[in-house]
């Protein structure tokens, strides 16, 4: 047991060392977001926003109920410990220079179709399937999903 605590103060300061984002030369991040839960959704803001910070290109799709987030009209709870909400962070990154926008059966199959690209948030677009189908086949490009 010490022989392990005596390794892991070793390694600690080695590893905190390491840079937060290593330059694996992907310059694109696809990030994918599925989810109702609003702790997931603001997981995957922060990690955009830090990656536009890095400087990538960060493309956000969201889907499903994720894709409430793009409505106009939705206010989802604010989040501690900065009590601002996923859809705050999402504009926080699109601020940024991350691109958001919602797959295209959202608005056509989401309360009797009665959105349309006119309810979005102003910088939030519709993704088309082929647009999709591109982007999550190219090898260069970093794919997370929530």
């Amino acid at each position: 047991m010490t022989r392990i605590l005596f390794l892991l103060l070793i390694a600690l300061p080695l590893l905190a060392s390491q840079p937060v984002f290593a330059d694996d030369g992907t310059e694109t991040v696809l990030i994918n977001v599925n989810s109702d839960q609003g702790q997931v959704q603001g997981m995957a803001m922060e990690l955009a926003t830090k990656l536009v910070q890095a400087d990538k290109e960060v493309r956000i799709v969201l889907c499903g109920d994720a894709a409430e987030l793009a409505l106009e009209e939705n206010i989802p709870s604010s989040l501690r410990p900065r009590d601002v909400s996923p859809k705050e962070m999402m504009l926080e990154a699109v601020s940024l220079g991350a691109t958001v926008q919602v797959c295209h059966l959202f608005l056509p199959n989401t309360r009797f179709g009665q959105y349309d690209e006119d309810d979005l948030v102003e910088d939030a677009s519709v993704i088309s399937a082929e647009e999709l189908a591109e982007l999550v086949t190219k090898s260069e490009i970093r794919r997370f999903s929530y």
